[in-house]
């Protein structure tokens, strides 16, 4: 969904002999791995968000491009500063934030009650849940793009990639999940303009 980047091959992304970093949250697993592991094959240094320690203590702990953190990018703002302050401290740059931390379904959130009853969702989801989908889709999101725009934006260069969903634009899924990755279309389409 970013406009700017199609591929890790373009050649927009050649520099200077400098190694290009990479964050990636929500990179532990499925498509946060893959994407993980493609920046690492095109030559960037890859650091990755997890919430699972297990993730970090395994294999991929081992390898010398990928650098996985536990930490929680819905923890607003300190888990957020703490980890751009360290890619600074250690890198002194940020070349590509990919946005990918997220989950589908939350506690309260009203599904398994609305099958089972074959009503909407909407009639059993809990006001809580609904927010903490937003909070991890969309304000983890936001705030990792503004503390990475802060490292990017002296240099004039870097990408912030959000991974949203066929969900945001159809509006299939589950209602919060929906309205989460639909946020997501409009903060990447809004970012560009300003």
């Amino acid at each position: 969904f970013n406009r700017r980047l199609t591929s890790c091959d373009d050649t927009r992304f050649t520099m200077a002999s400098q190694t290009r970093v990479a964050l990636v949250t929500g990179g532990g697993k499925r498509v946060g791995r893959a994407i993980v592991q493609t920046l690492a094959d095109a030559g960037f240094d890859v650091l990755f968000t997890t919430r699972d320690q297990q993730v970090v203590d395994g294999p991929i702990s081992r390898v010398g491009r990928i650098t996985p953190i536990t930490v929680d990018v819905s923890d607003l703002p300190q888990s957020v500063d703490a980890l751009l302050e360290t890619i600074q401290s250690s890198f002194g740059r940020l070349d590509v934030l990919v946005s990918n931390a997220g989950v589908d379904h939350l506690p309260g959130d009203g599904r398994e009650e609305a099958s089972r009853r074959r009503e909407p969702t909407i009639l059993h989801m809990q006001r809580g849940a609904f927010a903490r989908m937003l909070e991890i889709h969309v304000e983890g999101a936001f705030q990792c793009a503004q503390e990475a725009a802060k490292l990017m934006f002296p240099r004039r260069a870097g990408s912030l990639i959000f991974m949203s969903s066929i969900a945001g634009l159809s509006g299939l899924g589950v209602l919060h999940y929906s309205a989460a990755k639909a946020s997501l279309l409009g903060l990447s389409r809004a970012l560009p303009q300003y």
